[in-house]
């Protein structure tokens, strides 16, 4: 019934599909020319092992769980029973015993919790009018887990200022939606200026890039930043790459090889100066770029680039000002190969002197014995007596260390023996700052959540 067919044939036939296979994905992904819906379906079918084993990795279904990092499984283990200090605490993180992101304020000195923020995302996204953002917050909580909330910031009041599902918002103290901005998407990071505006890293999705560059690569990101008004208005928004080409440094984000990255500047933080010195001006920015390495010295007054920082750090995160001459950033130490990243060794707090034009690693012994190592984001807050809150991310883990490197206690996000992520939080100092939220939160009346 069957003609018998020559094994060679059928070997050069698989080889003639594979070959026309791999040319059609590679022209879809790299061709001047696009085959239409021939070449897209071919890079689609290419997809599909990625996307099963993404599907089937529990962490994907699951996003906000996590691996744990730390030798302790209590969910907070405090080791000086006694320590002064009045600052208080904005903690981020995903509460897995009621599936949502939440924000809670705590004394920084025992971790005794005062209140907590529940944000209901859905009236977040109720509140979105424009297509883009609707379109990115569906992309941030997929499955509905995904929501978080990043980097709050807190006023007089008690009303909280934050970034969750690319969307900036603010909430009062009884958990009432006040704003949400419908302007643009912003991630990672939130900070007041001096003039109590907020700045943020955005995405563009209208590209400024010429077309003879982009072409049409449709995945390319293009960061910019960001301020608002208190009342949630975009003030200001202009794109990185645009700096860049405007200070004569299209170089450092051109002449690299895009083909590693597709989001080449990657904004993760906006510190703000809030004085002069003999190394920056007050309302200069500093920006954190990850995927370059590099932190950037910019001026918004006369759109000019000062500085160009480059040095011992991977994938760095988390710009704060440690003196009148230095800057703190907090080194993932993680760095690219052909397989995706790794990390090399733990993290590291590393100065950078202006005067010396160098770096140095002032928590190098404690970060080794903690095992303080999360491959993305993290975050350090230098209080004002010297004492070092560290963030580490990832792992779900809060440490709290007096300036004497000592541990005063350390939070872990667990439930039911399982480790989940934090957000971005916030330490917050000033007499007068923390004695009006007290009173607020003394004088409040809402209704108590359900």
């Amino acid at each position: 019934m069957f003609k018998k067919i020559e094994l060679w044939l059928v070997l050069l036939l698989i080889l003639a599909i594979t070959f026309s296979f791999g040319v059609l994905v590679r022209q879809e992904l790299e061709g001047n020319r696009k085959l239409g819906l021939i070449s897209l379906t071919a890079l689609e079918i290419s997809r599909l092992p990625a996307r099963i084993s993404w599907l089937l990795n529990t962490e994907n279904i699951d996003p906000q769980r996590t691996s744990s990092n730390s030798n302790s499984k209590k969910l907070v283990n405090k080791i000086l029973n006694k320590y002064n200090n009045d600052a208080l605490y904005l903690i981020s993180r995903y509460d897995a015993s009621i599936k949502e992101s939440i924000v809670e304020l705590r004394k920084i000195r025992n971790f005794d919790l005062l209140h907590t923020y529940y944000v209901d995302q859905n009236i977040i996204f109720n509140n979105l009018k424009n297509s883009e953002n609707r379109l990115n917050f569906k992309k941030e909580n997929l499955f509905g887990e995904r929501f978080q909330i990043d980097h709050p910031l807190i006023l007089n009041d008690g009303s909280m200022i934050a970034k969750g599902g690319g969307s900036l918002f603010k909430l009062n103290l009884c958990n009432k939606l006040v704003w949400v901005n419908n302007e643009i998407t912003v991630h990672h990071s939130n900070s007041f200026d001096n003039e109590g505006n907020i700045w943020s890293p955005s995405h563009l999705h209208d590209k400024t890039i010429d077309k003879n560059i982009l072409k049409d690569d449709k995945d390319f990101m293009e960061d910019g930043i960001a301020k608002f008004s208190p009342e949630g208005k975009m003030l200001f928004n202009k794109s990185l790459i645009s700096i860049f080409q405007e200070n004569n440094l299209q170089g450092l984000i051109f002449g690299i090889d895009r083909k590693l990255f597709n989001d080449p500047t990657h904004l993760n933080d906006i510190e703000i100066a809030n004085n002069d010195t003999k190394f920056w001006k007050k309302d200069d920015l500093f920006l954190s770029l990850r995927h370059r390495s590099m932190i950037i010295h910019y001026r918004p007054k006369n759109n000019k680039i000062i500085n160009v920082i480059y040095g011992p750090m991977g994938h760095q995160h988390d710009i704060d000002f440690f003196s009148e001459k230095e800057i703190s950033v907090f080194n993932n130490n993680n760095f690219s190969n052909s397989s995706g990243e790794s990390n090399t060794k733990n993290n590291e707090l590393l100065i950078y002197n202006f005067e010396t034009k160098d770096f140095y690693n002032k928590y190098e012994n404690v970060f080794k014995k903690l095992n303080i190592n999360t491959p993305t984001a993290g975050l350090s807050d230098r209080l004002n007596d010297k004492s070092l809150l560290v963030e580490e991310t990832d792992y779900g883990r809060v440490i709290y260390l007096t300036k004497d490197e000592q541990v005063i206690w350390e939070f872990n996000n667990i439930f039911e023996e399982q480790n989940y992520r934090i957000g971005w939080g916030r330490v917050v100092e000033g007499k007068e700052l923390i004695d009006s939220i007290i009173k607020s939160l003394e004088n409040k009346n809402c209704t108590i959540r359900k």
